[in-house]
């Protein structure tokens, strides 16, 4: 059994540092998935992120802590936070989905 978490927020970039940050973001997220063993998926179109996480249910839920302080979201929503029989994002420590990318 692993825990997902799938959640979604808004940016607070402005539009000339939103690469950046998403650079950021991701290499910051893929660090930590990596020593920690988190997998998981990060898609990111009109200002919007969508992200699904998984692995340890306390490694998780710390990550949606630091997420409620990081000042680059808002208007965080969860949509989903529940066991599941095997994970999805096996092969990836956080796999960054683009508008129109084919999976």
């Amino acid at each position: 059994m692993t825990f997902q978490l799938c959640c979604a927020s808004k940016t607070t970039s402005p539009h000339h540092q939103l690469l950046n940050d998403l650079r950021e973001i991701l290499g910051e997220a893929r660090d930590f998935n990596v020593l920690h063993q988190v997998r998981g998926v990060l898609y990111f179109a009109d200002e919007h992120f969508f992200q699904c996480l998984e692995g340890e249910q306390s490694v998780i839920l710390h990550l949606l802590e630091k997420l409620y302080k990081d000042p680059r979201h808002h208007q965080i929503k969860l949509f989903r936070a529940l066991q599941v029989e095997r994970g999805h994002f096996s092969q990836w420590s956080m796999k960054y989905v683009r508008r129109n990318s084919k999976i």
